[in-house]
C-alpha cells in the first residue's frame, strides 16, 4: 500500500513496514532450502508463544504441553533492527490515479506512538470516538449529516516493532461528473 510505503520509507527505506509486498524479483530467490533455514533460524521455543484458552485444568494442560514440546529445542533468536520511522518534514500529498476506478477512498495517515508509550490508551479511546463505527464522529458528520461519503473510519495500527499508524478513511465514494457551475479554476 502506497501510504505505508510512504509512512515508514524515512529516514533509511529499509524499514519492514516500507515494504508492502513482495516483488517477483524476490519470490525467484526463495527455494525450499531458504524456508528451511528461515524456520530452524526463527521457529524455536525461545520465540514462540503457546496459548491455551477454554474450560481447561492447568495442571493437565502443563503435563501435556510438556509432552507435545518438551523435546523441542532451538537456538536463540536475535530480533532484527532497523532505524526508527520518522514523520515527514512537510505535508505530503500523494495521488494514486485510476481514472477509471469505480469509486475513490482518501486516507489521511500519520505515525503515532508505541504500544509502549503513556498516550497509547488515550489514543485508542480518541480513535474510537473518531471514528469507531456508525456512533463515530465521522460517520455522524460526514456520512449521515452531509451525504459527502458512503463509508468512514478511522483505525490506529498496532504495529510490532514500530510506531503506530494512524489513518482515517475520510471518505468512498463513487465519481460524479462535476456540473459545469460547481467546477473551480482555482488550483
Amino acid at each position: 500500500m502506497l501510504l505505508w510505503r510512504e509512512l515508514y520509507r524515512l529516514p533509511t527505506a529499509v524499514h519492514p513496514y516500507a515494504s508492502y509486498d513482495a516483488l517477483p524479483s524476490e519470490l525467484v530467490r526463495i527455494t525450499t532450502q531458504t524456508c528451511r533455514d528461515f524456520y530452524k533460524k526463527n521457529f524455536t521455543p525461545k520465540n514462540a508463544t503457546i496459548v491455551i484458552g477454554g474450560d481447561i485444568d492447568a495442571d493437565a494442560s502443563r503435563k501435556a504441553i510438556d509432552r507435545a514440546f518438551g523435546s523441542w529445542k532451538g537456538p536463540e533468536v536475535t530480533p532484527p533492527t532497523f532505524a526508527e520511522a520518522m514523520p515527514p518534514e512537510r505535508l505530503k500529498i500523494l495521488l494514486a490515479d485510476r481514472p477509471k476506478s469505480a469509486q475513490s477512498d482518501i486516507y489521511v495517515g500519520s505515525l503515532g506512538p508505541s504500544r509502549k508509550d503513556d498516550l497509547w490508551t488515550a489514543i485508542k479511546v480518541a480513535n474510537q470516538i473518531l471514528g469507531g463505527g456508525v456512533s463515530g464522529r465521522l460517520f455522524l458528520d460526514v456520512r449521515e449529516k452531509r451525504s459527502l461519503a458512503y463509508n468512514t473510519r478511522s483505525s490506529v495500527g498496532e504495529v510490532a516493532a514500530a510506531r503506530c499508524r494512524s489513518l482515517r478513511t475520510l471518505g468512498r465514494r463513487r465519481p460524479r461528473p462535476v456540473s459545469p457551475c460547481r467546477r473551480s479554476s482555482r488550483i
